[in-house]
């Protein structure tokens, strides 16, 4: 720390002469000002501080006896206007040579500081630790140490002989300084070590004044084994205001040194960083889809971390939210083949840190002990980032950047001739590569906080924590229950959970000394294995208790996006506690926290306030309490709040029986009084986004008391989607100066509009007013369509066109069409004659207004009405047919599709029909089938062998064609109905399955029940492997084209660039019942279709090996077992599947740990046409099923034409 301090008068302490060690023992000597009066008794070799204002009395806690030669030797006054004495005095020793100091101390004349400096006449003296002065006690039975040990700040009781902290580096302590506070009477004094990066305090508990007493001494060690510098402490001794005083204390001392730079000085400098304030910091899914689906559901700001694609990361700037990524320059691994120095990987040994035993340095350990991580030199630090950084942010227009471990370890020493470092250059490193980060225009985080980084970071995920966790929080392995037991890599245990309710979040334990200190300067939330959803599975109500954490501290929440995570596994929990925290810190961000303190003798009932005068209270207790804040009372339920600002107004309070929680800010409003979620976002005085949570009964919009001056006559209420676009007109009825709506059975999301606002025509097409006559159609008779058109908006239309299709919204599919005007309030019906003589089988009639967008109006998605319609074929006008049969082979088959080249000379692909010639009473029965032509490829024939047909049995099918028409002119008929592929959505919906198409993979595969499908149990298939990314698949799509879609199959062809120059091609087949994954890959890529699990599973494969897909195991004697796998199963009651191997494959990946569940895949050294299929079922008590997938597809049904 000596390089951080600038010298003011108050603060100069003198570098002293070498003293003659052989000078008689002087007496008792007195430094004295008006506060303070200090007594150095050098037979004793104690000191003796009274605080004059309170009139408390510190003491050293041991003392020679009477006759034993002086402790401190030499001791002499100096001269100045600084009371100051100085003495000479051996503290332990290292080899048998006492370790000989030079000590002044100094007592400024106005305040309550005492200045000490250590010094030896030889710097380079070689030395091993040694303690310092004797700690400093008092006579009274209630005192504290409190201290910023990895967290925001812990309170331990000191009058104890088994402390339950006795040890802390001094180069690693949040902030540099521990405290000692007498509790009764609320005075105390704090130990800032000046100089910290060679040193550790120690809490030997002592017995003084007849009482045990744990209290903070400093031990002085070396720098790269040398004294090498003068040593510092500064001691101030508050007469009131305990913990509080002393924290701001150091606050004036971090303000001399340049360490309190404002985040209001910090916007001037990054106009994004308002953009953090109130933004919950989010992990887990940095995808467009998400952060709209965040921002329909009313997240106004968000922090998110990942990488997606340039284009759709550019896309969430724009939402307002904040984009960062995880960096780590601190652990790497080898390079490897085509790659060079990174953020994570580095020439190995050469640049890792060389210890003073001559051993490299490891670093982070996975938790299977696989990989073993290396620590890079902090020298080469910022070289590196200068490499990567740069380079990122010219493809990615990243806004932030969060920096992992750098403040997080602690300092050390390198010994490597080539790049030296002592610890306090190793601080300076660290100092460098943030200040780099800063330079780049990027809002910078970072793992935990420590003093040095607060000028270069402006947010910090740890802060919140408390430590003593009872799972491995930094490998986010979940505990199901409190009672799981980990071990980790290291051989080490982890303790009991209620050691973490105790202590890692205990409100009786728990200080906001940091948020005393830097809440001004810097933002701080949990640690992301420690996060505010974290918990939810073992112990749910650690959540609103942290929660109620936040707000008392006024920080942020940490939030999961995964699978695991809130977001997908409790919204409302998600939802909440958004709310409940940023709201808040949105207006408090900036503000110092003035005090805290407890308003009950059990701690649970707290106060904070702020210098911009917002107040908080929260009660932990389980029981009501009655709270008085700004004149108002509020009765908090437990992890109840009142808060109270200029600029917010917020309380979870009871009513009754019932907690109800209020928000009021000059733009958003929100209640549960009605007993539904109410929260409203004003937009000016037109607009309010209102969201509802689902109820039983009407909910009241108080639209008119939210904003002054609203038009309630001119209103219009429209319910938005997940991406926020307006879908229907939402019916409200006026009472008690509101309207009510409603009920909702999902949570609905509402736009109120007023005003000019709403001065636009709504057009309204309704499946209800949609007839089409006769209800049975035979091709090529007339169909007669009506539709109802309506403008519910406060405007005219004039001339719009309301067109009616077939089966898709497109110009080739439009039937009839006609233009009508509607003034606003008015109905009219459209009629059309359809001709059919191209249709026939299942069609969709649309009918929709202004397909081209050309009138601006309130609502677009309004504008379709849709209605099926069978037309009976007649199969009479087909010119070509020719005879199939399909062979069952050796097994039963049911509903497989089949496959067979088609060499049909001059066909029209959209006019092939497949009708069943085996059909009951000799009916040609249409079945489900295509002709795909795909350039460069041999067409195909697929069609769905439907039914049941028994092993040795042969179907026999007719085939039915056209010609291609000649360009511009239509064919035969239209191409049958496409009902797989839903391109709106990028999701498949087949028979047994539902499954997604984002960013080039799949995702989110759930099982159908009929027509619902269930919550997806598979989150994604990637390219899995140590440089594109193990459980996520970075990368950029460069080709995403659906090749075929119809009744029988989905054809989508996949080209993606990831990290290390890996590109894969990927074909994807969709069938009724399964899909088909086939891939290419231009170099080495790890598994190539590895599947992550959401739901737990049993796990089966053809090798006999089984496991439980949990997330709460490992490789589970599954991985690299089967050396010649057929296939693999995972199922559960409402889902299963089978993958089954189309090529040779050599292992199976199984990696069940983690937030990511099972990570199964099968591998291959093959870069060329690897193929899988995944058979869906709809549940499954065994893994008998995959046994019968595997036979299926490897032996299918047969063939050939006639």
């Amino acid at each position: 720390m000596t390089a951080m301090r600038h010298v003011p008068p108050i603060f100069t302490l003198t570098i002293l002469a070498v003293l003659s060690s052989t000078a008689t023992a002087a007496g008792p000597e007195t430094l004295e000002n008006p506060l303070l009066r200090v007594t150095v008794d050098p037979q004793a070799g104690t000191l003796g501080v009274l605080d004059k204002v309170s009139g408390q009395q510190w003491f050293s806690a041991h003392a020679r006896k009477p006759g034993d030669a002086p402790r401190f030797r030499n001791l002499s006054r100096l001269p100045g206007a600084d009371a100051a004495v100085r003495f000479e005095a051996d503290f332990g020793a290292t080899d048998g040579r006492p370790n000989t100091l030079q000590v002044t101390l100094r007592l400024p004349p106005e305040a309550g500081d005492l200045l000490v400096e250590a010094d030896m006449a030889d710097r380079d003296t070689r030395i091993k630790p040694f303690a310092f002065l004797d700690p400093l006690v008092t006579d009274s039975a209630e005192n504290a140490l409190v201290v910023a040990d990895y967290s925001n700040g812990h309170i331990y009781p000191a009058n104890t002989k088994k402390p339950v902290r006795s040890h802390f580096a001094t180069s690693r302590m949040d902030m540099p300084w521990i405290g000692v506070c007498d509790l009764a009477r609320g005075t105390g004094y704090l130990v800032l070590i000046e100089t910290s990066d060679d040193g550790a305090v120690t809490c030997p508990s002592h017995t003084a004044a007849g009482r045990d007493f744990a209290a903070p001494q400093v031990q002085w060690g070396p720098s790269q084994d040398k004294f090498a510098y003068a040593r510092k402490l500064l001691y101030h001794f508050a007469p009131r205001g305990g913990y509080v005083a002393l924290a701001k204390r150091y606050r004036a001392y971090a303000c001399e040194q340049g360490l309190l730079v404002p985040l209001s000085e910090k916007v001037k400098k990054n106009p994004n960083l308002p953009r953090l304030f109130g933004a919950p910091d989010v992990w887990g899914d940095a995808s467009l889809r998400f952060a709209r689906e965040a921002k329909a559901a009313g997240v106004d700001k968000m922090l998110i971390h990942g990488r997606p694609s340039p284009a759709d990361m550019k896309a969430v700037n724009e939402l307002g939210y904040l984009t960062s990524e995880y960096d780590n320059y601190t652990d790497v691994l080898p390079i490897e083949p085509t790659r060079g120095i990174d953020s994570s990987h580095d020439r190995i040994p050469e640049s890792v840190v060389l210890k003073a035993d001559g051993q490299r340095m490891t670093a982070w350990l996975t938790f299977d002990k696989k990989q073993q991580y290396m620590k890079r030199c902090p020298a080469l630090w910022g070289e590196t980032a200068k490499q990567v950084v740069p380079k990122l942010l010219a493809e990615h227009p990243y806004l932030g950047r969060f920096v992992d471990v750098t403040t997080a370890e602690d300092l050390y020493e390198c010994y490597d001739p080539l790049h030296p470092l002592t610890r306090g250059q190793k601080r300076q490193c660290g100092v460098e590569l943030l200040a780099f980060m800063r330079s780049q225009g990027l809002v910078v985080g970072g793992e935990h906080g420590i003093w040095w980084g607060v000028p270069q970071q402006d947010y910090i995920e740890g802060m919140m924590s408390g430590g003593y966790y009872s799972w491995p929080a930094g490998h986010l392995l979940r505990p199901k229950t409190k009672a799981d037991q980990f071990d980790g890599p290291w051989g080490n245990k982890y303790g009991a959970f209620e050691t973490y309710e105790q202590w890692g979040i205990g409100h009786a334990s728990r200080l906001p000394l940091w948020e005393l200190v830097f809440h001004d300067c810097v933002v701080s939330t949990w640690y992301w294995g420690d996060a505010s959803d974290f918990l939810l599975a073992a112990a749910p109500e650690i959540t609103p208790k942290k929660d109620a954490c936040n707000i008392l501290y006024g920080t942020i929440p940490l939030l999961w996006a995964s699978r695991e995570g809130s977001w997908h596994t409790a919204r409302d929990v998600f939802l909440r506690t958004y709310r409940n925290t940023c709201k808040l810190h949105e207006v408090i961000a900036g503000a110092e926290l003035l005090s805290h303190e407890w308003l009950t003798e059990d701690r649970a009932v707290q106060r904070t306030r702020f210098s911009d005068g917002t107040e908080a209270t929260v009660n932990f207790g389980a029981q009501p309490h009655a709270v008085t804040v700004a004149g108002n009372s509020y009765l908090l339920p437990q992890n109840g709040f009142a808060v109270k600002g200029p600029k917010i107004e917020q309380s979870l309070v009871l009513d009754g029986r019932r907690a109800v929680t209020t928000i009021r800010t000059a733009d958003y409003f929100f209640s549960d009084a009605q007993g539904v979620d109410l929260s409203m976002r004003r937009d000016g005085s037109e607009r309010v986004s209102v969201q509802l949570g689902a109820g039983e009964t009407p909910v009241l919009l108080p639209l008119a008391s939210f904003v002054p001056g609203w038009d309630g006559t001119s209103t219009r209420l429209y319910q938005l989607n997940d991406k926020g676009e307006r879908t229907r007109l939402v019916a409200s009825q006026p009472r008690d100066g509101g309207l009510a709506v409603g009920p909702f059975a999902q949570p609905a999301m509402i736009e109120a509009l007023c005003g000019s606002k709403t001065h636009l025509p709504d057009l309204v097409a309704e499946a209800a007013d949609l007839s089409a006559t006769p209800e049975r159609t035979k091709q090529g008779q007339p169909l007669n369509v009506a539709a109802s058109v309506r403008n519910v908006g406060n405007a005219s239309a004039d001339n719009v066109e309301v067109v009616c299709y077939v089966d898709e919204v497109r110009p080739d599919r439009k039937l009839a069409g006609q233009g009508v005007s509607l003034a606003a309030g008015t109905t009219q019906v459209v009629r059309f004659a359809v001709d059919t003589a191209g249709l026939d089988g299942s069609r969709e009639l649309i009918v929709a207004i202004d397909p081209d967008a050309k009138v601006k109006e309130l609502c677009a998605a309004n504008n379709i009405a849709r209605r099926t319609v069978d037309i009976t074929a007649d199969y009479t006008r087909w010119p070509h047919r020719r005879k199939l049969v399909v062979e069952a082979g050796p097994m039963d088959r049911d509903g497989q599709p089949v496959v067979v080249p088609a060499d049909l000379a001059g066909a029209d692909p959209a006019s092939v029909r497949v009708v069943s010639s085996d059909s009951p009473g000799g009916m040609p029965t249409p079945v489900p089938a295509q002709l795909d032509v795909v350039e460069g490829k041999p067409a195909e024939l697929c069609l769905l062998f439907e039914g049941k047909t028994p092993s040795g049995a042969s179907r026999r099918f007719t085939v039915l064609w056209a010609d291609r028409p000649a360009d511009g002119k239509p064919g035969l008929v239209l191409a049958p109905r496409a009902g797989l592929w839903h391109s709106e959505s990028a999701t498949i919906t087949a028979e047994t399955y539902r499954v997604r198409l984002e960013d080039g993979a799949l995702v989110d595969l759930a099982a159908r029940h009929g027509d619902q499908a269930d919550t997806a149990f598979l989150s994604k298939l990637i390219i899995s492997s140590s440089h594109t990314g193990w459980t996520d698949e970075p990368g950029t799509v460069g080709r995403c084209e659906v090749l075929a879609a119809g009744p029988a199959r989905v054809v989508i062809a996949v080209r993606k660039a990831l990290k290390d120059e890996v590109v894969y091609e990927k074909t994807y087949t969709f069938y009724s019942r399964r899909f088909d994954v086939q891939t290419s890959v231009n170099k080495y890529a790890g598994t190539l279709s590895r599947a992550y699990y959401v739901q737990t599973g049993q796990y089966v494969d053809n090798g006999g090996l089984r496991a439980v897909v949990d997330g709460r195991g490992d490789g589970e004697g599954v991985i690299g077992k089967n050396r010649k796998p057929l296939w693999y199963a995972v199922y559960a009651d409402r889902w299963a599947h089978a993958c089954v191997g189309l090529s040779t494959f050599h292992g199976i990946t199984y990696w069940d740990a983690g937030g990511n569940w099972g990570g199964i895949g099968l591998d291959t050294s093959d870069r060329q046409g690897v193929r899988m299929s995944y058979v869906i079922h709809p549940g499954a008590k065994d893994a008998e099923f995959a046994e019968t997938d595997y036979r299926q597809l490897a032996d299918p049904p047969k063939a050939r034409w006639e």
